[in-house]
């Protein structure tokens, strides 16, 4: 009966086995959970400080237009105040690829964002850019 007794450890430690890659398999479930919900946190944050930063440029708008449309007694009308606005500047690459899991995953990350043409000014895409053109260059 030695077969069986051998038999029965290899299935306990292919259990524990399992058992153990459910358990990380959880864990890393649970991590990516937590990530996702941090980023949907961020983004309703950058959402919110957007709509503050236009009702902010509206109501700047709003107050400057009542002062252009009142009667003028001179013949030279005041020149209307200028508007600031304030732009948010949309996240680098560098900070929308920073949680991606290894350096591959990284620079793919950064590639992917690259092709998009809102980012194509970010330092990382004129560098991959440049070396993009260098390999091409060097393999003529």
């Amino acid at each position: 009966m030695p077969d069986a007794t051998g038999s029965a450890q290899a299935v306990d430690r292919l259990r524990q086995s399992v058992e153990m890659l459910e358990h990380q398999d959880r864990m890393r479930a649970a991590a990516l959970e937590q990530q996702r919900a941090k980023l949907v946190q961020d983004k309703l944050r950058a959402d919110e400080a957007r709509r503050k930063t236009d009702a902010l440029a509206a109501s700047a708008a709003g107050a400057s237009a009542p002062a252009a449309t009142a009667p003028v007694s001179a013949s030279v009308a005041p020149a209307p105040a200028p508007v600031a606005v304030t732009q948010v500047a949309p996240p680098s690459v560098d900070q929308l690829c920073a949680g991606s899991g290894n350096f591959l995953a990284r620079d793919l990350c950064r590639i992917r964002e690259c092709g998009k043409p809102s980012l194509a000014s970010d330092p990382v895409c004129v560098r991959f850019r440049q070396m993009d053109e260098a390999r091409r260059q060097q393999s003529n």
